[in-house]
């Protein structure tokens, strides 16, 4: 499953995959998820130690593989599943409330990797993600976006220049305002194919095609009922 967009710390992407607070399990029985991260975030003490607990795994391709290819009632993968947070990193930068700006044009590794071990592509909305903070924009703030690209460039991770709600205060703090995100879970889209299979460009830009066909449907189908407010434009880009 690919989950947009990033948002700053993708808390509905949290909440709907890593824990079973939304009833994934009840909704889809059989099913054994996990939610995936960056390598970085297994070398930090206790953090680690926290997710792990959680169940979170790394979204290397030998962890990917790992978790498609073992388990289940025939110990062949089949029953697991894992979720990516597309956008990544780069993608925290352009969480804006009222705004979906979605990393996607150039982002076809998860593509490349479902068809290669014959996962389902299944895109995931969360409307509200880019509500839960307020964040300097780049175009208002060009020289902090260009420091934030440099860190992401150099260290792989990124510096939200952020502020949402404190803990007594609705003004200046770190919490996430008190905002809806519902989580829309799209129609999967079957890939033919089995362990092992070696795609060709043509197959991936393909697939990578009908995946943002059907994120572009699942959005135009729930953006109404499911925004907080105004309606956000859909952009998807590199």
């Amino acid at each position: 499953m690919g989950y947009h967009p990033h948002g700053i710390i993708s808390h509905g992407a949290w909440c709907a995959f890593a824990t079973n607070a939304l009833g994934f399990s009840e909704k889809f029985p059989g099913i054994t998820n996990s939610l995936l991260t960056l390598d970085s975030n297994f070398r930090l003490p206790l953090y680690r130690d926290w997710i792990l607990a959680m169940g979170i795994r790394s979204v290397s391709k030998e962890s990917i593989r790992n978790i498609l290819s073992k388990g289940g009632p025939d110990n062949d993968g089949r029953g697991r599943a894992v979720t990516i947070v597309i956008g990544g990193a780069r993608e925290s930068l352009e969480a804006q409330p009222g705004s979906l700006r979605l990393i996607l044009k150039g982002r076809k590794g998860f593509v490349k990797m479902a068809l290669r071990t014959g996962a389902d592509l299944v895109p995931v909305i969360g409307f509200g993600e880019n509500d839960l903070y307020d964040q300097l924009s780049p175009t208002t703030h060009p020289m902090v976006h260009k420091l934030q690209m440099f860190v992401l460039r150099v260290f792989k991770f990124t510096i939200p220049a952020l502020h949402g709600r404190g803990l007594l205060n609705y003004d200046v703090g770190l919490m996430p305002y008190r905002r809806r995100v519902n989580i829309v879970i799209g129609k999967p889209i079957e890939v033919p194919t089995t362990f092992g299979y070696q795609p060709s460009q043509d197959d991936i830009d393909e697939y990578h095609d009908l995946y943002v066909k059907e994120v572009v449907k699942l959005y135009s189908a729930y953006k109404g009922q499911f925004s907080n407010g105004e309606v956000p434009g859909l952009q998807i880009i590199s």
